[in-house]
């Protein structure tokens, strides 16, 4: 993997982890996953990183609203990576 390519995936994975980390949780219904809760963060990351997150299905987002939206599939990975790092998660009530 070329190195632009790994430090590329890298900022995408931590910005996913810093979405979740930082979002709360709202009743709601995800296309893949049907009724779940959904999770909203406010926006204040690079778009080129957002728009390649929405781009993979891991989040919902579009320029001109103030939140994303993490779909399942993002919530899942989003886990994943927390574990890989050792991050204790503690979700917030809408």
């Amino acid at each position: 993997m070329a190195l632009a390519s790994a430090r590329q995936q890298a900022l995408d994975n931590l910005t996913l982890l810093l979405i979740y980390m930082s979002s709360w949780k709202e009743p709601g219904y995800d296309e893949d996953y049907g009724k779940i809760d959904v999770h909203h963060a406010w926006i204040g990351y690079d778009f080129d990183v957002l728009d390649r997150l929405t781009g993979k299905g891991l989040i919902n987002s579009r320029r001109g609203r103030k939140s994303v939206l993490i779909t399942g599939k993002g919530l899942e990975k989003a886990k994943r990576i927390a574990k890989r790092y050792g991050v204790e998660l503690h979700e917030k009530e809408g």
